[in-house]
């Protein structure tokens, strides 16, 4: 009980996860530092007992400590970065399924169309209101991955894709 009012160092740690595959990892979440309800109202809560496998972001460039602390005052000067001054957004889909061979195991799929290993997560989505999509292969076979953001039932194609092209 104690968990839904204070912040326990895995609750913690599982911000500072590189991804959501582990299953315990919650970048994009578990931002309280002393209080959990805060994380709890927005919804942004995720309660494990298990420390994440991996640490880090993704794509770090390496920022300042200025510019982590009090972005968006102080911004980046790398180039690229995401708390960059230059820094946009930019769409990586298409207009057509990705058909990939997986093997057995969890991925995550990209649902903000920005990253650049599509159809895969690959941490572009921090500063958005999105978060990727675990999915879990069973068997190791021939998938089509969407690639438009588009289908209504992701990460696996139901050729909404069709629908964009012909309203072009």
């Amino acid at each position: 009980m104690l968990e839904r009012i204070f912040i326990t160092p895995a609750f913690h740690h599982a911000h500072h996860a590189v991804s959501k595959v582990d299953g315990i990892g919650q970048p994009n979440g578990n931002y309280g530092n002393m209080l959990s309800i805060w994380d709890q109202i927005f919804g942004s809560a995720s309660f494990n007992h298990a420390f994440p496998k991996e640490y880090g972001i993704p794509n770090d460039p390496k920022d300042s400590w200025l510019s982590h602390s009090f972005y968006p005052l102080v911004k980046s000067d790398k180039k690229g970065s995401e708390i960059g001054i230059d820094f946009k957004f930019e769409k990586t889909t298409v207009l057509e399924p990705a058909i990939l061979i997986l093997k057995e195991g969890d991925y995550l799929y990209c649902t903000c169309g920005f990253s650049k290993q599509q159809p895969f997560c690959d941490g572009s989505h921090h500063g958005t209101k999105f978060q990727p999509e675990k999915f879990t292969i069973r068997k190791e076979r021939e998938y089509k991955i969407c690639q438009c953001k588009a289908c209504v039932k992701g990460p696996f194609c139901d050729d909404s894709h069709l629908k964009k092209l012909l309203n072009k």
